[in-house]
């Protein structure tokens, strides 16, 4: 009995260090997963700036113009430095 005992318990450790195994390997791939999705974040972050920034100098160069002027009447006409259809 004592044998049987001692199959149980070596069965239940290879058991337990091969689960421990298991997610030890899971983890390793959720950290590299984890890594790509930072630096994505990071790229994201950095176009998303970029964009900004150029939002912030079209509106600056929109106030500097108050003088223009867009004809939605005509979208497809050209407009002067002065707002005059050309």
């Amino acid at each position: 009995m004592a044998q049987t005992h001692d199959s149980h318990a070596e069965h239940y450790l290879e058991a337990t260090r091969a689960e421990a195994h298991r997610l030890h390997a899971h983890a390793e791939r959720l950290r590299v997963e984890a890594s790509a999705l930072m630096e994505r974040g990071h790229q994201a972050s950095a176009i998303a700036l970029i964009a900004e920034q150029r939002a912030l100098e079209l509106d600056e160069v929109l106030g500097r113009a108050p003088q223009l002027r867009l004809d939605v009447a005509r979208p497809h006409a050209a407009v002067t430095a002065t707002g005059d259809a050309a």
